[in-house]
């Protein structure tokens, strides 16, 4: 592990949890909306759908970390309402792609002058279901999460050259057996395999402590849990863009 701080979006439940529950307790810095009385982490809590809230809150609190290498994993996310694009309610759709996308961005904007600052930084965004295949049982979801892969390139673009050891990634973390997947089969919606939640956990871990040149690679990627990323060319089959 490299990084002097994690931050962690939604670690109060699901994988959040799980990523926060494997990682030394001085390290961990949890956001979320509610939390349990006995939670020992360091923590912050706020509702990340209010992301103008959320810049001016940690644009000031963060300068605590600012000499700190810093790894962001955002887990924050909200299903919203089951329902296809025609009949779902956009009043929905508007709290999940501000949960999901615009919440967690807030995050990244308020740490990255700390990052260009110190010349490091890990981002693992969760994308996952919706984002490189249709699910309309849950369209608010899927498009939240298909602007998240687009958006982990876009900032891999951005900061390129501004941090010297720095990487994003979209991950897929795979169907996991938490309380949201509980959702999507009551909505009726198909579910062929399930991964432990150890294994996005594990995944996360060795993103975070992968070394300068490795993890630059890997920068911009949309990448599934089972991915194999000590293939040295690693494969662009996630992309979402046309190839000729």
């Amino acid at each position: 592990m490299i990084a002097d701080k994690v931050i962690i979006t939604g670690f109060s439940r699901g994988l959040g949890k799980s990523v926060a529950d494997s990682l030394p307790i001085d390290k961990v810095f949890g956001i979320s909306r509610t939390i349990s009385r006995d939670c020992a982490y360091e923590h912050f809590l706020v509702d990340i759908s209010k992301y103008r809230r959320v810049i001016e809150v940690f644009d000031n609190h963060f300068k605590f970390f600012e000499n700190k290498k810093i790894a962001l994993v955002l887990c924050a996310g909200t299903l919203g309402t089951a329902g296809g694009i025609l009949s779902s309610s956009l009043n929905d759709w508007d709290n999940t792609i501000k949960t999901n996308l615009l919440g967690n961005l807030a995050v990244i904007k308020s740490v990255i002058p700390i990052m260009i600052k110190t010349g490091y930084g890990r981002i693992v965004f969760i994308s996952g279901g919706g984002a490189a295949y249709a699910f309309p049982k849950f369209s608010g979801y899927a498009l939240s999460k298909v602007a998240i892969v687009r958006e982990v390139e876009n900032l891999a673009e951005e900061l390129r050259d501004k941090i010297e050891d720095f990487s994003i990634i979209a991950l897929a973390p795979g169907a996991m057996e938490t309380d949201m997947l509980k959702r999507v089969r009551e909505a009726g919606a198909e579910v062929k395999t399930t991964v432990n939640i150890s294994e996005p956990v594990q995944f996360i871990n060795n993103f975070l402590s992968m070394e300068k040149n490795k993890a630059h690679k890997l920068s911009g990627k949309f990448i599934h849990v089972r991915d194999k990323l000590e293939e040295k060319l690693f494969k662009d089959k996630w992309l979402l863009r046309r190839t000729e």
